[in-house]
């Protein structure tokens, strides 16, 4: 689940897209000039402690992108690698949510065999 949570971190937080406006005028998008990204990154912190919020964050990973894929595609702007980054990220991140869930469910049946002996 760490390692998960890590890869996700690092593939959200390197996306980046650059989109030349003009001959001199260049508008470079970053991961925090998206509230719902921000999010999922706080996500990913906190799910270090609370698991579930990792389901939370990686459904608002998946509907921004969605969302401003379908509105970039829309005006014609090319910034398919960052959103594919983007994708990646709220994946990785569900899957540590997978583990996390997962690992919670085997942990509450060992709980029973410690308890009684």
């Amino acid at each position: 689940m760490f390692a998960l949570l890590l890869a996700s971190l690092v593939v959200l937080v390197t996306a980046t897209a650059t989109l030349q406006v003009d001959l001199i005028t260049q508008l470079t998008v970053h991961f925090d000039d998206v509230y719902a990204y921000r999010y999922v990154v706080a996500s990913i912190i906190i799910g270090l402690v609370i698991s579930y919020v990792l389901a939370t964050g990686s459904a608002a990973g998946f509907g921004a992108t969605k969302d401003l894929k379908a509105l970039a595609d829309a005006r014609g702007f090319d910034f398919d690698d960052y959103f594919d980054k983007a994708y990646a990220s709220a994946s990785l991140l569900l899957l540590a949510f997978l583990c996390s869930a997962t690992l919670s469910v085997f942990s509450s049946y060992a709980l029973p065999k410690v308890v009684t002996n």
